[in-house]
């Protein structure tokens, strides 16, 4: 930690001024203590990276696209995801909050509860030998005297790469086993304990244990040091003394010693980890114990988490400020919770795309969702991601055509306006259809003349169950090229059984053949009219069906079933997809139709 300067011996200003603008300059941004914000000339990399997750717009749950009227609906409760908002009626999710704090070394995430923003310093994103405080980088250090604990004895701290290197205490040995070396006041000392020596020998300092020397009073063997006790002459020979105590027992007071004959103070135990911001440590009962943290939260979620630095506390930063200029963000005390809305700087309605609304463009309010596409400019008015000619409601304009030979689709192929023009194609309604052909002629493919319940084998198969099947069959036989036929098959041999009435009337008038699988009495035709009816009555093990035509050109065939029993659907087969469904009591028509080539 860095000493005050009044502690330490003076600072030359040169020498720091020096030594600030080189670490500056090295340090690329570091900051060497106080404040780091705004206005420092610091760039904040971190700002974007450890925002949060995800910096783009998030989805807020499983179903994004909820119907709602409120933004309140649309509110999942979690601030990290950002704030919902209702557009259209329909569910958007807002942009991620950003948590950088703008300092390099922090790492920076969202949270559900306060403080909400973390943050988290790694020492091993500063400079060797620097720390990382909430701040950014700092050193311990700028020279050796601020590194300086007043102890020689425990050897001459230096400022090594702005961290404090502690110093190598002095050796104090003086190779002489008896004595007691030691350092006082930053000077050796070596003093004789006799006690170390056999009975009957005495320590000197320099030659160690020697035989104790004669006396004939106790004033011939004061060695001078009363520490080690007062030296008495028994029987002529010098005995050693009992040394001071000097120890009080309290640890946390130090170890005292005794000089010269006096007891001196030991050094206080220095509990003190010089971060206030965690407390006051004291020493009890000869061991450090913490203080309690200084509690900078002044219980407000709207002004920010305070947080403490360098002792003291620092008030937060906006926790609402999504750091979007198209954003107008704003805070609920009461319940903890930030909104951030889309602005609508051009006026129509919709806000910014950037910041989580709709508007792809919010400076010109001619361009929003919805709003007319020009199919020109190369502008996407309505939003939806595609310009001109690429945009769903220009691609029939004939500018955006892009003429290819027609087919039957139902669209327009060559650029003329009209579908399926110089095309004879077949329709259900008005739904382009593809018949089955071939190889020989309707009739004798599914073997009407010879009534069978294997009659329906064209694949995929006519015999569903439960179903009346219609299609269109174009012939390839020798009598009957290019003659279309309109087969109808009711039911299959499942083992149900079942009636319905099948009607229809043709246009133009042509006399239709008709050939019933299983009974042509079933049938009744009026030639005038080309309109006829089927009453069908089948058993378990039989279809009825039913072949209309066979007809050379374009026609239409009207067709309807009714009072079905046993049936429960009608599908058109197409060759080219899947069956089409019909509606039983309802008319549906199946047409070859030739429409003239457009000039």
């Amino acid at each position: 930690m860095m000493r005050d300067g009044n502690r330490g011996r003076p600072w030359d200003l040169a020498v720091r001024l020096t030594l600030l603008g080189a670490v500056t300059a090295c340090g690329g941004g570091t900051s060497l203590a106080g404040d780091v914000g705004p206005g420092d000339g610091l760039e904040s990399p971190d700002a974007g990276d450890d925002a949060g997750p995800d910096d783009d717009a998030t989805t807020d749950g499983d179903d994004d696209t909820a119907a709602c009227t409120t933004d309140e609906q649309c509110d999942d409760g979690l601030r990290c995801n950002g704030f919902e908002r209702c557009v259209g009626g329909t569910c958007v999710a807002g942009p991620a909050p950003d948590c950088g704090d703008g300092v390099d070394c922090t790492e920076d995430d969202c949270s559900e509860t306060p403080p909400y923003c973390t943050r988290v310093p790694h020492d091993d994103r500063c400079p060797p030998g620097w720390a990382c405080t909430l701040d950014g980088c700092v050193g311990a250090c700028l020279d050796d005297g601020d590194c300086d604990d007043g102890d020689d004895c425990n050897g001459r701290e230096s400022c090594v790469a702005g961290l404090c290197v502690p110093g190598r205490p002095p050796d104090c040995d003086d190779g002489v086993p008896c004595t007691v070396d030691a350092c006082f006041d930053g000077t050796c000392r070596s003093l004789p304990d006799h006690g170390r020596c056999p009975p009957g020998e005495w320590c000197d300092p320099e030659l160690g244990c020697v035989p104790a020397p004669s006396c004939t009073s106790s004033d011939d063997c004061d060695d001078g040091d009363d520490c080690n006790g007062r030296e008495a002459c028994l029987a002529g020979i010098c005995v050693p003394g009992t040394p001071i105590d000097c120890d009080d027992g309290d640890d946390c007071n130090g170890l005292e010693w005794c000089l010269d004959g006096t007891c001196r103070p030991g050094r206080p135990l220095d509990c003190d980890d010089g971060d206030d911001c965690n407390g006051r440590e004291t020493c009890l009962a000869g061991a450090c114990v913490p203080g309690t943290p200084l509690d900078c939260d002044d219980g407000l979620f709207c002004n920010g988490a305070e947080t403490c630095l360098a002792g003291a506390c620092r008030p937060g930063s906006d926790p609402c400020d999504d750091g979007l200029d198209c954003n107008e963000d704003s805070c609920d005390e009461a319940t903890d919770h930030c909104r951030h809305v889309p602005l609508d700087r051009d006026g129509d309605g919709f806000g910014d795309a950037d910041c989580g609304g709709d508007d792809c463009d919010d400076d010109r309010d001619w361009v929003h969702p919805g709003a007319p596409e020009s199919c020109a400019g190369g502008v996407d008015e309505d939003c939806d991601g595609r310009t001109d000619c690429d945009d769903e409601t220009c691609r029939d304009l004939p500018e955006c055509c892009e003429a290819v030979p027609e087919i039957c689709d139902g669209l327009d192929q060559d650029c003329d306006t009209v579908p399926d023009d110089d095309l004879t194609c077949f329709y259900l309604d008005d739904v382009v259809i593809r018949p089955y052909e071939g190889p020989v002629c309707a009739l004798d493919f599914y073997s009407y003349d010879d009534p069978r319940p294997d009659s329906a084998w064209l694949a995929p198969d006519l015999a569903q169950p439960d179903t009346l099947v219609v299609l269109a069959h174009v012939g390839a036989g020798p009598t009957c090229a290019g003659r279309a036929t309109v087969i109808a098959v009711a039911d299959a041999a499942d083992g149900s059984g079942g009636s319905a009435r099948f009607e229809w009337t043709s246009d133009p008038i042509e006399v239709s053949p008709i050939v019933v699988s299983d009974d042509p009495d079933d049938c009744r035709h009026n030639d005038r009219l080309d309109a006829g009816r089927c009453d069908w009555d089948w058993t378990a093990t039989t279809t009825d069906g039913v072949a209309l035509g066979s007809y050379a050109g374009d026609f239409c065939l009207y067709v309807r079933a009714r009072t079905p029993i046993g049936l429960t659907a009608i599908r058109v087969l197409d060759a080219a997809g899947p069956p089409i469904a019909r509606d039983f009591e309802t008319v549906f028509a199946v047409c070859r139709r030739t429409r003239p080539a457009v000039p």
